[in-house]
């Protein structure tokens, strides 16, 4: 595909999945009520990949339990939980699940970050990033590898609570100095899953139109599609470190 056939592709499929079931999540629960709640999961999942992430900067992952109390680490962890759940299930009530599942070999193969629309680098300058150009050409190379990667080895893209598990017990035990690969995967998944989160909670709900933002009807449609999947794509390969896989 050329890159407008391309995306007239993206148009058709939030047509074809999205937008019908948008209206069945706004009557059946009221998501034009439902701004306050979305953004305030999209705080706790910057939150915690600004915790998760830190190491980024000037810090190594040993400094972890110095600089966040155990309390400070538990909480993010459990922010990421959260935001990610309710990203996932989002994403699957909305049909983005079903749009690539039926389409993934489409979808991956045109996807660039120059689909992403413009709102998403204020996302990542909150959590942290420099450079939020590189950030999300970044993130977009991942996403897009990783649900490849699920595609072509036949691998779930479901997300459970009991990913997080191997998480909450590093943290109750105050890290393993034993092993040290073993925190350093947690800690990167983390930040991944939360990153994404962000990012799919974000474009849901720009696509729900429950974020009162100036935005183009591009970016509430196929923007926010390669947005979403792009945030699940990130979430699953955060997911895949939390796994070991």
């Amino acid at each position: 595909m050329t890159e407008a056939e391309y995306r007239v592709f993206l148009r058709y499929l939030f047509e074809r999945y999205i937008r019908p079931r948008l209206r069945t999540m706004r009557r059946s629960h009221g998501y034009e009520k439902f701004g306050e709640p979305y953004s305030h999961l999209v705080d706790q999942a910057v939150s915690a990949a600004r915790v998760f992430r830190f190491n980024e900067n000037d810090y190594d992952d040993s400094d972890i339990f110095g600089t966040f109390t155990a309390e400070r680490l538990k909480t993010a962890v459990e922010d990421a939980q959260n935001s990610t759940m309710w990203s996932y299930r989002g994403a699957e009530e909305a049909g983005f699940l079903d749009a690539f599942r039926d389409h993934a070999r489409e979808i991956t193969a045109g996807l660039s970050a120059s689909h992403l629309p413009e709102t998403d680098k204020q996302i990542v300058r909150e959590i942290g990033a420099v450079d939020p150009d590189l950030e999300i050409e970044g993130l977009v190379q991942v996403a897009r590898a990783e649900l490849e990667r699920r595609q072509r080895e036949g691998l779930t893209l479901e997300v459970f609570e009991q990913d997080f598990q191997s998480a909450k017990e590093a943290v109750q035990k105050r890290g393993d100095v034993q092993i040290p690969k073993k925190k350093i995967r947690w800690f990167k998944g983390l930040g991944q899953v939360s990153t994404g989160a962000a990012f799919s909670l974000a474009n849901l709900a720009l696509a729900l139109g429950t974020l009162n933002l100036p935005v183009s009807a591009e970016t509430q449609t196929w923007g926010a599609f390669t947005s979403v999947l792009t945030g699940l794509g990130t979430i699953l390969n955060g997911i895949g470190e939390l796994r070991g896989e």
